[in-house]
C-alpha cells in the first residue's frame, strides 16, 4: 500500500498542508528552515506515532493519511482519540496500534542514502535482519570461539615451553635403598658391642672381687668360711662367664664404618630417586595437559568451523532473498562488485530493496537527497517504479518561495507541481 493523500494541521513546522500524491513518488523541496523535513516527519508521525508535536503556540494538532482504503489519524493535544485507523467500507479498526505495527514494521523502511553511506557492518546488519537471517550473533560466537582458542593455544605453547624447560629425567638409581633397615642392622651392631663391654666389665670385676677376697682370708681368718664361699662363689661366676660363648665383635669398628656410609650414601641416592620420580610425575602432568590443551584446541577448529558453516549458510539466504547481493569480505558485494564501487543509483536501489523488503507499506522516505544530480535522481525514480515503491524525498532548492512538491509521473520524466501553506 501507498500513501494517496496527507492532510496536516499544526504538526511540527506545518501550519496546513493538502497533498494528494495517489501513490505517486514525491520531491519535497524548497529553502533550509522551509518544512521539508518536517513534511516527513509528519508522515512518520502518523505512521509510528514517532516525530509529533504540536506547530508553535497551537493547543492541538493533527495529521490524516489516506494509505491504500484506509484513512489513519493521528491528533495531539486536547482530549479527543490520539489514533483511528477507518476502513473505507468496513469502519473503525478496533485495535489501530496493532493494526499499524502489522502495516508498517518496526518502522518506515530505512532510508536508501543512509543505507549507502552507512558502515559496511551496519549495511551487512540490515540486509540480513532483512533476510531473517542474525549473522551479529554468529560473528560474536565466532569472536568468542576464536578468543577461547586463541587463548588455548597459549596455554598449550606454555606447557610446551615448561617440558622443554622441565629437560629430561636425570640418570640414576630407580630403586630407594631402605635407610630404616641399615638403621636397624646398624642398632643390632651397636648392641652387640655394648653386650660385649659389659660382659667384659662383668669379667673384670668378679676377678677383682675374688683377689679381693684372697687378701681378706690372709688379713681375716675369722671370716675365712664366708670369704671363701665368696671366694668360690665368685670363683664359679667368673668360670661361667668366662666360658660363656659371645658373638665376635673384633669388626665391629669396620662393620659400623661402612653401616654408616651406607646411611651417608642411601640419603645421596634417595634424594636422586625422589628427584627422579617428581621429575617423571612432573613431566606425565604436563604432557597430558598438553594433550588436553590440544584437543580443546581442535574443538575449537570444529566448532568454529560450523560457525563458518552456518554463517554460509545464513549468506546464502541472503543472496536467495536478494538475487545478486551476497556478504563477503566484511561487506556486500552486488553482482560481484563491492558495494562501495557501485554508482549512487545502485546503491539506493539496493538499500530500498532491502528497506522496503515484504513490507505492506510501499513507501521510502529520504530526508536529505540535495546530494543526488538530476541523472540519479531519475534513476531513483526508475528504480522505484520498477519497484513498485513510492519515495518522499527532499531536496534544498533555494529558487523556491516557500515549500514546494513535485509530484513524479511514471518514470520520472514528467512532474506535477503541487502547493502547500507552511511556516518557516
Amino acid at each position: 500500500m501507498k500513501i494517496l493523500s496527507l492532510n496536516v494541521s499544526n504538526i511540527r513546522g506545518i501550519e496546513a498542508l493538502e497533498l494528494k500524491p495517489d501513490g505517486k513518488s514525491v520531491i519535497v523541496k524548497g529553502r533550509n528552515a522551509s518544512g521539508k523535513t518536517s513534511t516527513l516527519d509528519c508522515i512518520r508521525y502518523v505512521l509510528t506515532g514517532k516525530h509529533g508535536g504540536v506547530h508553535g503556540n497551537a493547543e492541538e494538532g493533527h495529521v490524516e493519511a489516506r494509505v491504500g482504503p484506509f484513512i489513519i489519524t493521528r491528533r495531539i493535544g486536547g482530549e479527543r482519540a490520539a489514533l483511528t485507523v477507518r476502513h473505507e467500507s468496513t469502519g473503525n479498526q478496533s485495535r489501530p496500534a496493532a493494526f499499524l505495527k502489522e502495516l508498517v514494521g518496526q518502522g518506515i523502511a530505512l532510508n536508501p542514502l543512509d543505507f549507502a553511506s552507512g558502515r559496511p557492518q551496519d549495511r551487512i546488519d540490515a540486509i540480513a535482519a532483512a533476510a531473517g537471517v542474525d549473522l551479529s550473533a554468529l560473528d560474536r560466537k565466532r569472536a568468542d570461539l576464536y578468543e577461547a582458542r586463541t587463548q588455548t593455544w597459549r596455554k598449550k605453547e606454555d606447557v610446551e615451553g615448561a617440558i622443554q624447560e622441565h629437560g629430561a629425567i636425570p640418570d640414576g638409581e630407580d630403586e630407594r635403598i631402605d635407610v630404616v633397615a641399615l638403621l636397624d642392622e646398624l642398632r643390632k651392631i651397636d648392641d652387640r658391642w655394648r653386650l660385649q663391654q659389659v660382659h667384659e666389665t662383668r669379667v673384670s670385676q668378679a676377678k677383682a672381687r675374688a683377689e679381693r677376697a684372697a687378701d681378706k682370708i690372709q688379713q681375716q681368718l675369722e671370716e675365712i668360711a664366708r670369704l671363701e664361699s665368696e671366694r668360690e662363689n665368685a670363683l664359679r661366676e667368673y668360670e661361667l662367664l668366662d666360658g660363656k660363648e659371645m658373638p665376635d665383635v673384633s669388626d665391629h669398628a669396620e662393620l659400623r664404618s661402612a653401616t654408616a656410609q651406607q646411611i651417608k650414601d642411601a640419603s645421596t641416592t634417595n634424594e636422586a630417586v625422589a628427584k627422579r620420580t617428581d621429575w617423571r610425575h612432573r613431566l606425565q602432568t604436563l604432557d597430558k595437559e598438553h594433550e588436553a590443551q590440544m584437543a580443546e584446541w581442535r574443538n575449537f577448529n570444529e566448532e568454529i568451523a560450523t560457525v563458518d558453516e552456518e554463517k554460509a549458510a545464513a549468506a546464502k539466504c541472503v543472496k536467495g532473498r536478494f538475487p545478486g547481493v551476497v556478504i563477503e569480505q566484511e561487506d556486500l558485494h552486488v553482482d560481484g562488485v563491492t558495494f562501495a564501487d557501485l554508482n549512487t543509483a545502485r546503491q539506493v536501489e539496493v538499500g530500498m530493496r532491502v528497506g522496503i523488503n515484504k513490507r505492506g507499506l510501499r513507501v521510502v522516505l529520504i530526508d536529505e537527497a540535495s546530494s543526488l544530480d538530476d541523472s540519479t535522481l531519475a534513476e531513483v525514480f526508475a528504480i522505484a517504479a520498477k519497484q513498485d515503491v513510492q519515495v518522499f524525498l527532499c531536496r534544498i532548492d533555494n529558487e523556491e518561495e516557500g515549500l514546494g512538491f513535485d509530484i513524479v509521473e511514471g518514470e520520472g520524466d514528467e512532474r506535477d507541481r503541487g502547493e502547500s501553506e507552511h511556516e518557516d
